[in-house]
């Protein structure tokens, strides 16, 4: 249950929000903290004194664009657009409310902690958009079968044993760009409620009817572009990554 002081720290945390939104990048920060690094950002923003509201003017501006471009593509086919905003909205207050858990590793340079930062933002996001649906109704879109079909070895390394992961990498991206504009968008909101192991992959079913009219087409139809994406996937990526292994 939620007290009384984690209620005033979320209501404070909005406020702040709001006031920093609405004035946008142009009014320049009390304190210039353009060139601390996220990670003490976080610090200052876990304190919760008053440093806490100038280190988040900084870590808004440094991220806001960045989590927006990113949540777009990957939920606006599930949310729409208007509720992309408010999901960013949502994360960055989740962010300052929650401060304290990011877990610093000080070994890092200013540009890793950035990238780690990001990182926790986008889980941030991804669990917020899946407690949304938390009670949704749910739908099967691949079912075990499918999906033995279509699987394929992710710990492949070659005969001298250093990673490749980096080819994979390119490999699958390059397979992914042979698929069509609705393949892609297919593939990747379904990819969100991909559960590794499952026998059955399911999504929530407003989720795949919002995809379904999105693309003007049915459910089921929905089920079979990913099933043929994938099996393009699947080609492409061993046919050219064999390929690869036998020029190493």
């Amino acid at each position: 249950m939620t007290n009384a002081a984690d209620k005033r720290d979320v209501t404070h945390s909005r406020s702040i929000f709001q006031e920093v939104h609405s004035e946008g990048s142009q009014r320049q920060p009390q304190t210039s903290l353009a060139g601390v690094p996220d990670g003490d950002l976080l610090l200052a923003m876990a304190r919760k004194d008053a440093q806490s509201h100038a280190a988040w003017e900084e870590f808004y501006r440094r991220h806001v664009e960045y989590l927006y471009f990113v949540c777009r593509g990957a939920f606006s086919t599930a949310l729409g657009s208007h509720s992309v905003e408010d999901l960013v909205q949502d994360v960055l207050i989740r962010a300052y409310e929650r401060a304290r858990t990011f877990v610093l590793d000080q070994t890092l340079d200013a540009d890793r902690q950035r990238r780690a930062v990001r990182a926790w933002l986008g889980k941030i996001s991804a669990n917020m958009v899946h407690d949304s649906f938390r009670d949704e109704p749910m739908v099967t879109f691949v079912d075990d079968e499918v999906l033995e079909a279509h699987s394929y070895e992710t710990s492949t390394t070659y005969e001298e044993g250093e990673p490749v992961e980096p080819d994979r990498v390119r490999i699958l991206n390059e397979a992914m760009q042979t698929l069509t504009e609705r393949e892609q968008q297919v593939l990747r909101a379904t990819a969100f409620w991909y559960q590794p192991g499952a026998s059955q992959q399911r999504l929530p079913n407003r989720a795949m009817a919002d995809l379904a009219t999105d693309l003007k087409t049915s459910s089921a139809n929905v089920r079979q572009i990913r099933v043929r994406s994938i099996a393009k996937v699947r080609n492409y990526f061993r046919r050219h990554f064999d390929e690869h292994l036998r020029r190493l």
